[in-house]
C-alpha cells in the first residue's frame, strides 16, 4: 500500500522537527520512503511511502504521534492551511491491495489516533488525492464521507471558494472582486481569465475546482525540495492511480 502523508512544518523553517519525522519514517521495518517534498512557503512536507498493509499502518500512526509531540501549531507559520500538526494521511491501493483493505487500514489507524491521542478522525474516499482531501473536510467529526468525480457539481460546488485547497485568504479576495464566491463559480469561470488575474495559481484551483487531482494536472514532477531516492526507485513503483483505484484520507482535528 502507498501512503502520503502531509504535515504543517518544513526542512526551511524547523530543520530539527522536519528530521525527526524523516527518521520516524526510515525506523518502522517494511516501509520504504520513496520521497519527501518539502516548502518553506506552505511551511508543510508531503512524504510517499510504500510497504506491507501493518507496516504503512504503524508509521502512519507512529509519524502522527511524532508530529503531535514536535509541532507546535499556535506558532505555526505559512500560506498552507493549517488542519493540524497531521494535515491529512492518503492511502492508495497499490499490487494486489484492494479497495476494501484500504478502507479497514483507515478506520484501524482512525480509531488507534482517536484512543491513543485523542483526535477526532474523518475518513475522505475518492478516485484521487484532492477529492479525497475535501471530502475529509466535509461534516466532522469521525464520520466517513464520500467525494467522487460524478459527486463534485453537487457536493462541492455549492461551497464557498475558501473552502478548496490552496484558496486563501489572499486569494479569496481577489476571486470575490471577479464575482467567485463558490468553488461552483470558480469551476466554471474561463482558466485563461484566472491564469491572467492570478498567475499559474488560478490555473492550478481552476483545476482543483473540477475535481482534477494535482497530480493529474501537473505535466513534469514538481521540483524536489527535500530528501529523495532515484527515479529508479519512483519508477519501479506500480501504477496505482487508475479510475478503479480509491484513495482514502484521514483529515484530523485535535
Amino acid at each position: 500500500v502507498e501512503c502520503i502523508p502531509n504535515f504543517s512544518v518544513s526542512k526551511e523553517q524547523d530543520p530539527v522537527v522536519f528530521q525527526g519525522l524523516v527518521d520516524v519514517a526510515n525506523s518502522v521495518p517494511g516501509c520504504t520512503v520513496l520521497d519527501v517534498q518539502t516548502d518553506g512557503d506552505h511551511n508543510r512536507c508531503v512524504f510517499t511511502m510504500v510497504g506491507s498493509p501493518e507496516a504503512i499502518e504503524e508509521v502512519a500512526f507512529q509519524m502522527t504521534k511524532k508530529a503531535t509531540e514536535l509541532i507546535d501549531m499556535t506558532k505555526h507559520k505559512g500560506q498552507h492551511p493549517r488542519m493540524g500538526a497531521t494535515d491529512v494521511i492518503p492511502f492508495i491501493p497499490t499490487m494486489d491491495m484492494t479497495v476494501e483493505e484500504c478502507v479497514e487500514i483507515s478506520k484501524r489507524l482512525a480509531k488507534r489516533i482517536w484512543d491513543e491521542l485523542g483526535f477526532t478522525v474523518n475518513v475522505g474516499i475518492s478516485s484521487n488525492k484532492l477529492l479525497a482531501k475535501m471530502a475529509g473536510d466535509f461534516e466532522k467529526p469521525n464520520k466517513v464521507h464520500t467525494l467522487f468525480p460524478e459527486e463534485v457539481e453537487g457536493k462541492m460546488w455549492p461551497l464557498p471558494v475558501r473552502d478548496l485547497f490552496l484558496v486563501g485568504a489572499a486569494t479569496e479576495r481577489k476571486l470575490k472582486l471577479m464575482g467567485i464566491y463558490t468553488i461552483g463559480d470558480l469551476a466554471k469561470t474561463e482558466r485563461t481569465l484566472l491564469k491572467s488575474k492570478l498567475g499559474k495559481h488560478g490555473e492550478t484551483i481552476w483545476h482543483f475546482a473540477n475535481g482534477r487531482n494535482a497530480d493529474m494536472v501537473t505535466p513534469e514532477p514538481a521540483e524536489n525540495k527535500g530528501y529523495a531516492t532515484s527515479e529508479v526507485a519512483r519508477m519501479a513503483l506500480p501504477l496505482a492511480l487508475s479510475q478503479y483505484v480509491r484513495s482514502f484520507l484521514l483529515s484530523m482535528e485535535h
